[in-house]
């Protein structure tokens, strides 16, 4: 996604003129901007993402990562095959 941060923040930044101009639009440090446009800063908050017009979206394969780290995380989650009824 960080890709697409930073083409997100040179389009603000070509329309208001300046890096400094588009941090003031979207009521963000000129010096944060700039660490987000160069992947310095990772995982901004989703209440900034909506201020640059982008949305979080996770992948299947993802999930699938993530649950074999932490397979505890699904284990209350998932339907027992044997009833059907996740009881």
């Amino acid at each position: 996604m960080s890709g697409v941060i930073a083409e997100r923040i040179q389009e603000l930044t070509a329309r208001h003129g300046s890096l400094r101009a588009a941090a003031r639009v979207l009521k963000v440090s000129p010096a944060y901007l700039s660490r987000l446009s160069r992947n310095e800063k990772e995982h901004p908050s989703d209440e900034f993402l909506r201020k640059l017009g982008i949305r979080r979206t996770i992948t299947y394969e993802r999930v699938l990562r993530i649950t074999r780290k932490r397979p505890a995380l699904m284990a209350d989650n998932v339907d027992d095959p044997g009833t059907g009824d996740g009881e």
